[in-house]
């Protein structure tokens, strides 16, 4: 009679413990096959403990925070001096020319057109080294300071306003304008109470955008 086939016994390894046999079983995730836990990313575990947002590096410490440090003082308000000019200047400036571009076919507007989105092809750097060119060496009278820095953000920021601006005016048509005049509208009242109303959406998008 034939005794039945029993399994072979897993090897003993050096410890004196069964070995780990990928055939058995499979791990579950964060553990290797012998139950030991593994890191899934080793060496990148964080060893702070999260607390919560804090206000100390921008107001609350009397020493190191942006608002007690002169000099990032200084800085932060620079720059809201030049965002909210740059808004009051490009936004307006870049919706008129915006208008211009897309109602104006005649000769130049390929030119026109091209000179718009010239700023938004340029590398920031080769702007910026243009335009302290400009301000050092041709238009010497502005200066480097705040008249130079608002001048170089708007010649920056007015592509971007008129690109926004023109995909709305491609969007409406010029329907709406023919229908104003056709009920006795002049041009400005068609463009005052007509075509910047539905413009504001996209006005409003590219002052956030600047």
């Amino acid at each position: 009679v034939c005794a039945p086939r029993t399994q072979p016994r897993p090897r003993p390894t050096r410890l004196g413990r069964r070995s780990c046999s990928p055939r058995r079983r499979r791990s579950p995730p964060g553990r290797t096959r012998c139950g030991r836990r593994r890191d899934r990313w080793p060496g990148t575990r964080s060893r702070t403990v999260w607390q919560g947002f804090s206000t100390r590096w921008y107001w609350g410490d009397p020493v190191d925070s942006v608002w007690h440090d002169p000099t990032l003082r200084d800085a932060l308000v620079q720059s809201l001096k030049l965002a909210v000019a740059d808004v009051v200047i490009a936004t307006p400036i870049g919706v008129l020319l915006a208008i211009g571009l897309a109602r104006w076919h005649g000769r130049g507007s390929g030119s026109s057109n091209f000179l718009m989105l010239f700023p938004l092809v340029t590398p920031e750097i080769v702007m910026g080294v243009a335009l302290l060119l400009v301000f050092t060496d041709l238009f010497t009278f502005v200066g480097t300071g705040t008249t130079a820095q608002i001048l170089g953000h708007v010649t920056f920021s007015i592509s971007f306003v008129v690109v926004i601006v023109r995909g709305r005016l491609f969007s409406i048509g010029r329907q709406y304008e023919e229908a104003a005049a056709d009920l006795g509208a002049s041009p400005t009242v068609a463009l005052t109470r007509v075509l910047l109303p539905l413009l504001m959406p996209a006005i409003v998008a590219s002052a956030a955008v600047v």
